[in-house]
Parts: structure tokens; C-alpha cells; sequence
């Protein structure tokens, strides 16, 4: 999601599931999507009626994600705040459900030149269970800083620090992106990651390139690997929109013993529209299979499917 900057400073992200448009004055339509925003009469988005991704849980770990406020409130100048996120709220269920709660997605802060500040962003903080569940906490995904020019700097990304559990669970921790550190019995390696370097186009455009995005090299007893990973191979169109596409992310090959198969992702296949918009499409995003010791079945997700 590589934001081109209007005019004013404004991006426009559209065509997908979460649809922006930039409003005269700099501000963005999230619209038409499964949380439908709907624009107050100055430009600002009201996100609102978010049923988004209410899971209700089966008997044996699956998990509930509920109470979703998601809410959007509107800055006096047309920018998005998107702000106290109770989004993903997993209420754990027997013995090894995954808790994703206190989550401060997507604090949006306006700039003063129209780009929006993703900060503070407690994103996806998972409480593990008693039987290997890992904890992604203290995260500051996506913390965007505007450029001079509306550009965004996607940086210092905690993202995804896992705790490992007792038996096998993975750690990824200290983050440059997903720095992965094995355990001495099974946890993967996520290494080699040039993930996220923005180069400024000359147009303001970012170039996110040379990714070798989560590349796993497998231990032995039961990890997974994340394979084939094309992840977000921008190529630049002539107008400085980039091309995400191929993108096999996450493709996770289950052990034996329990590991989830995060497959057929087309995630994030970005399609330049003839004026540099992107088309985010098709996405299976996160179809997990379960293992048979409780592990969570994210699957037939609806979500994202752009």
C-alpha cells in the first residue's frame, strides 16, 4: 500500500477494500468496504456499523473477535482520526486460544499538509495460552511519519514481537522487521529482511523493493516455513505507481505437530489504475488450517477480500 501523494499532500488509496479518495481538502473516503465509512458533509470519514470480522468461537480454541468500535473520529481539517480501536478482541477459548486485544489500530493524526501519522499502534497484542500460544505485543506497526512532500516514512516497526511458549512456539522479536531468533527446538528463523525500504520517487512516490520478506529456514522438529515469498516486488509504472504483485506472502508449509498453514495468499496483489491508483485484490488473506492440538482456524476469511 504505497501511497502516491495528491496534489495537496492527500493520498489516494481506492479501489479496495478499504477505499480512500482524497476530498478537496486533503482528507480521504474510506468507503466501500466490508467497515464502511460514510464522509461527513467537510470530508471526514465516519467509520461506522463495523461488524468487522466478528468470529464466534467453537468449542475446542477457537477465537471470538468482537466488540469492534473501530471508530473514526473527524479532525476539524478534513484528516482521519482513526483512534481508541478495540479492534480484534479475541476472547481465548479452552486451552490455547489467543487473546488480541487492547488494540490501538490505526491512531490516524492529521498532518498539517494532508498526510496522516499511523502511530501508537499497540497492534494485534496476543496473550499466550498455557499450551504454546504465542504473545505479539508491544508492537508499533506502521508508526508513518508525513514527508515534506506528503510521502510517509514507514519506520521503527516493531512489528510482530513474539514471545515463544514452552513447546516449540516462534520468536520474533526486535524487529527491524520480523527479525526472527530461533529456539532451540523448532522456531523459525526470519532473516534477511530488507523489508520496507522506502525510496522517495521523484514525484513523492515510495519504492518498497528488494524485499526478501520473511524468508524461514526451518529447524527440525516442526517448524514452519514461510516460502517462495515474493512479497511486495514493487515495480514502478510510468507514473510512479508500483506494482504489487506475485506475492505468495506467508505461504507456511504445517509441521507436524501443530504448525498452521497459512496458504493460497494472494495478499496485497496491487494493480496500477491508468491515473497510479492500486487495485488490492483477491486477497485469501490468512486462510489458516488448523493442527490438531487446538490451534485456531482463521479460514474462508472473508477479510480483506478486496
Amino acid at each position: 500500500m504505497t501511497l502516491e501523494p495528491a496534489t495537496d499532500g492527500a493520498q489516494r488509496l481506492h479501489r479496495c477494500a478499504l477505499t480512500l479518495e482524497t476530498a478537496t481538502d486533503g482528507a480521504r473516503r474510506l468507503h466501500r468496504c466490508a467497515l464502511t465509512v460514510e464522509t461527513a458533509t467537510y470530508g471526514a470519514q465516519r467509520l461506522h456499523r463495523c461488524a468487522l470480522m466478528t468470529l464466534e468461537p467453537v468449542t475446542d480454541g477457537a477465537q471470538r473477535l468482537h466488540r469492534c468500535a473501530l471508530t473514526l473520529g473527524t479532525a476539524t481539517d478534513g484528516a482521519q482520526r482513526l483512534h481508541r480501536c478495540a479492534l480484534m478482541k479475541l476472547e481465548p477459548a479452552i486451552y490455547g486460544a489467543q487473546r488480541l486485544h487492547l488494540c490501538a489500530l490505526m491512531t490516524l493524526e492529521s498532518a498539517t499538509d494532508g498526510a496522516q501519522r499511523l502511530h501508537w499502534c499497540a497492534l494485534m497484542t496476543l496473550e499466550t495460552a498455557a499450551d504454546g500460544a504465542r504473545r505479539l505485543h508491544r508492537c508499533a506497526l506502521m508508526t508513518l511519519e508525513p514527508a515534506a512532500d506528503g510521502a510517509r516514512r514507514l519506520h521503527r516497526c516493531a512489528l510482530m514481537t513474539l514471545e515463544p511458549a514452552a513447546d516449540g512456539a516462534q520468536r520474533l522479536h526486535r524487529c527491524a522487521l520480523m527479525t526472527l531468533e530461533p529456539a532451540a527446538d523448532g522456531a523459525q528463523r526470519l532473516h534477511l529482511c530488507a523489508l520496507m525500504t522506502l525510496e522517495s520517487a521523484t514525484d513523492g512516490a515510495q519504492r518498497l523493493h528488494r524485499c526478501a520478506l520473511m524468508t524461514l529456514e526451518p529447524a527440525a522438529d516442526g517448524a514452519q516455513r514461510l516460502h517462495r515469498c515474493a512479497l511486495m516486488t514493487l515495480e514502478s509504472a510510468v507514473d510512479g505507481a508500483q506494482r504489487l504483485h506475485r506475492c505468495a506472502l506467508m505461504t507456511l508449509e504445517p509441521a507436524a505437530d501443530g504448525a498452521q498453514r497459512l496458504h493460497r495468499c494472494a495478499l496485497m496483489t496491487l494493480e496500477p489504475a491508468t491515473d497510479g491508483a492500486r487495485r488490492l485484490h483477491r486477497c485469501a488473506l490468512m486462510t489458516l488450517e488448523t493442527a490438531t492440538d487446538g490451534a485456531q482456524r482463521l479460514h474462508r476469511c472473508a477479510l480483506m477480500t478486496l
